[in-house]
């Protein structure tokens, strides 16, 4: 049953008809959306590390059709084991659709500027995906977001710029165009957010998921075999992309989804904002890496801002 299954199914159970119920129910969600709000970040964070790992093998291109392909093939043999109902007519197509946008172009081009920029400043730039979602909602879809979120955006950008103690970068060709790549993928990935939450209102994000990787890895495909590295990868740049592909594209973007039906496009962007905060925390857990002052004040900025952004600590009256 997928998650949008059990939500209804849920709603039948407490009494979606009155007051008590609605209140139940509204309750459950909200937790349920933080929970996996804060698990996709931590997912993602992850990831970083690992396609930092294995592009310089297989390359932007090679990586991200291996990455969406185990995904993908992960995905479909678990839709068959669960007998996972399948998309259909314009919901299939439109999957298909945010397949071929996204996430195969955001995914190259991430892999193509870790090559270059440091993975801190990827996690930096992936951070202000947020505010190309809200400038798309508000000019294309009429969208608001309360002036204070967009203070609490601006606020955890700097509090991550803090916590990473981010230094200077050469700037020369080949740094510009990893920065831009970075942003050119954010504007992808919001564009995406909002074909999912208008075209594929009521489809169960298992089958969002399958549909936007299989579309992925038939774009990717002749890109991949045309780059594909001449020296064969390692056996741990092959456990990289494993990773990648089950973890950090299966089940992130069941997760992410599901967050973007249940909890609205910003909220769901917003995962990035906490991204680098999970990468220094899990440096510091399991590589032994130092934690500093900045580092704690630039985290706690972010938090705290990201609370705001989500509606966990209320600012101001509510809009998105």
């Amino acid at each position: 049953m997928g998650l949008v299954a059990q939500d209804v199914d849920f709603r039948a159970k407490v009494g979606w008809g009155n007051v008590r119920g609605a209140a139940a129910y509204n309750a459950t969600m909200k937790s349920k959306q933080l929970i996996i709000f804060v698990l996709l970040a931590a997912i993602w964070g992850a990831g970083f590390m690992f396609i930092r790992m294995a592009a310089p093998a297989f390359g932007s291109l090679p990586l991200s059709f291996v990455r969406v392909l185990i995904g993908a093939l992960a995905l479909g043999g678990l839709g068959l084991i669960l007998r996972k109902q399948r998309l259909t007519g314009e919901h299939l197509k439109w999957s298909l659709a945010i397949g071929l946008l996204s996430p195969a172009i955001p995914f190259a081009l991430f892999a193509y500027a870790l090559q270059t920029l440091p993975a801190g400043y990827g996690s930096v730039l992936n951070a202000t995906v947020p505010f190309w979602g809200v400038a798309i909602g508000a000019l294309y879809f009429k969208e608001r977001i309360a002036p204070a979120k967009i203070m609490a955006l601006c606020v955890a950008v700097v509090g991550l710029t803090i916590m990473l103690g981010l230094g200077t970068v050469p700037v020369n060709a080949a740094s510009i165009k990893a920065a831009l790549a970075c942003v050119l993928a954010n504007f992808i990935y919001s564009i995406a957010g909002y074909v999912s939450k208008y075209k594929l209102a009521g489809a169960d994000s298992f089958g969002q998921s399958l549909g936007a990787l299989v579309g992925s890895s038939i774009v990717l495909l002749p890109f991949a075999l045309w780059l594909w590295p001449a020296a064969m990868p390692s056996a741990g740049d092959w456990s990289a992309v494993a990773v990648l592909g089950v973890f950090c594209s299966a089940l992130a973007y069941v997760m992410y989804f599901w967050l973007i039906a249940n909890a609205g496009v910003i909220y769901s962007m917003s995962v990035t904002l906490l991204i680098p905060v999970f990468g220094v925390l899990a440096g510091a857990m399991f590589l032994g890496e130092r934690l500093t002052v900045l580092s704690a004040i630039g985290g706690a900025m972010t938090l705290l801002a990201t609370a705001v952004v989500i509606g966990v600590l209320p600012v101001g009256k509510k809009t998105v």
